[in-house]
């Protein structure tokens, strides 16, 4: 990606809030894809690797129902 892609990519970048969100799932590979990306983001105190959980299907309906009864 070239500087000037960054750029863009960068000052277009915006907030999509719940409401504007799909009900279609993201392709697993590109899930992999950022997930790797985010593996080479620094961390505070060289505490690296970082770890991730994805949820998806029910065990992603479990979490959304937790956090709404807990929040």
């Amino acid at each position: 990606m070239s500087v000037e892609e960054t750029n863009r990519v960068i000052r277009e970048r915006r907030t999509i809030k719940p409401s504007q969100f799909a009900d279609r799932g993201v392709d697993d590979s590109i899930v992999t894809q950022i997930l790797e990306n985010a593996n080479w983001a620094p961390t505070h105190g060289m505490t690296e690797p970082w770890r991730f959980t994805v949820f998806t299907g029910e065990a992603r309906s479990r979490l959304a129902k937790f956090l709404a009864e807990t929040y």
